[in-house]
This record gives C-alpha cells, structure tokens and sequence, in this order.
C-alpha cells in the first residue's frame, strides 16, 4: 500500500471507530470496504481485526457495569466463537456472492420489521432457544468476512435492551468472535507483514476516536440511538449491495 491509500484507510477508520463508539458497531463495516479498494478483499479482512479487537474490548471494559443486565449472551457467546473458527478457516473457501447475499437479507427483513412494528420484541423462551444457532451463524459471518454486525445487532437489539447494555453485548460477541478469527487467521498463514503492520498501527488511532463516540452516545435520545443503529445497517447494506454488483 503506497503512502496515499495508508492515509485513506486510516482516514476511513476514524469514521468507523467513532461510529462504534456510538452504537457499538460500524468499523468493520466501513473500513472493509475502502480498505478492499487496495488490497485483496481478504487481505482487507485481515487488515481490520487487530484494531476492531482493540475498540471491542475497550467497549466491554467501558460497560462492565452492564454484565449483569444482558440475556442469552453466555450462550450466544460461545457459539459465536466456535463459529468464527469454522469461518476464518473457510474465508479462503466461502462464496464471497453467497455470504453478501444472505447479509444484505437479513438486514433489509430486519429493518423493514424495524419500520413496520418497532415495539416487537423476542420473547424471553424463544431467545434462550434460539441464542445458540443464531450466535454459530453470526460467528461462521464474524469470521469469513470480519462483517457479523447485520447478524448481531437486529438479534440483541430486538431483545429490548438498554443502549449501555445493548453495545455492550455487542461487544462481547464482537470481541470473542474476533479474538477466535484472529487466532484461525494467524494459523492459517492470512497475516503478512505488511499488513500486521497495518493492522496494529490503526489500533491507537481507532480507540482514540472511539473515545469520543462513547462521550457522544450518552447524549442521544433512545430514538436517536436506536435511529443510529438502523442507519449504520442500512449503510452497510447498501455497502454490501454495491460489492455485490460490481
């Protein structure tokens, strides 16, 4: 990467991790994509998580007043993990079209139902049984594209959860899932580096950031937060949608 698409990179970074800062997720989301303008759209994958990890647990340290309001996410938690593993070895493998595809699903159900009836929630039954697979699904995505978010945020967000307890679950699960991915990439030979490099010199820049958007969350009305969360997945969509067509 020449000095200029560095420059571009860290640049799309700091919008994605002051994002995070606010909703708890978006990083990935923003900064996969530019970073795939440069380099292979694995490589931009690898490139992300060192950082990503960094601002997850940042994020779970922040709200560790929070542990004790969260539902299912012991469960969801480590399903996740193993399905990052499973996914960070396949990265190589997976259908990048099939993956999208199913993405950009989810989140467009989502938030139509969002739109249509955005007083439904998960009852607490149906969460505990379905916490499991649905965190597997997320982790084999968390893996294979360093892109869970429009599989995690429509499920902890659709259990009625606080903002502070909400983002916090998401890190949980963000954290996990990229410390299992980070762990199948680097024994899968996917870290060179250049982009380890990369990698760990956006971490600095990204909790920085991240700081600022932890300031500003708590000064959002709940439906301005809520709002936020469902323009950071619409955003990814259509990031999604524009990958896929090209």
């Amino acid at each position: 990467m020449t000095a200029t698409e560095i420059a571009i990179v860290v640049v799309a970074a700091m919008v994605g991790a002051l994002v995070k800062g606010i909703t708890g997720l978006g990083y990935p989301i923003i900064l996969v994509p530019v970073a795939a303008l440069f380099v292979d759209a694995s490589e931009a994958v690898v490139l992300v998580t060192i950082s990503n990890l960094g601002m997850n647990l940042q994020l779970i340290w922040k709200g560790r007043s929070e542990r004790t309001e969260t539902r299912t996410v012991k469960r969801f938690l480590l399903s996740s993990v193993v399905g990052a593993m499973i996914g960070g070895y396949l990265l190589t493998f997976i259908s990048d079209q099939v993956l999208r595809a199913v993405l950009i699903g989810v989140v467009a159900i989502f938030i139509g139902s969002r739109l249509w009836a955005p007083d439904v929630r998960i009852p607490p039954g149906l969460a505990d049984r379905w916490s499991i697979p649905v965190g597997g699904i997320a982790g084999l995505f968390q893996g294979a594209t360093s892109v869970s978010g429009p599989i995690v945020t429509p499920w902890f967000m659709s259990l009625g959860l606080a903002r502070n307890t909400f983002v916090f679950s998401l890190s949980l699960v963000f954290g996990a899932s990229g410390l299992a991915q980070i762990l199948a990439l680097a024994l899968g030979g996917q870290f060179t580096a250049d982009l380890f490099v990369v990698s760990v010199g956006l971490t600095p820049i990204a909790l920085v950031v991240a700081e600022v958007g932890i300031a500003l969350r708590s000064r959002l009305p709940k439906e301005r937060f809520e709002q936020s969360v469902l323009v950071v997945l619409g955003l990814s969509a259509i990031g999604l949608t524009a990958k896929l067509i090209m």
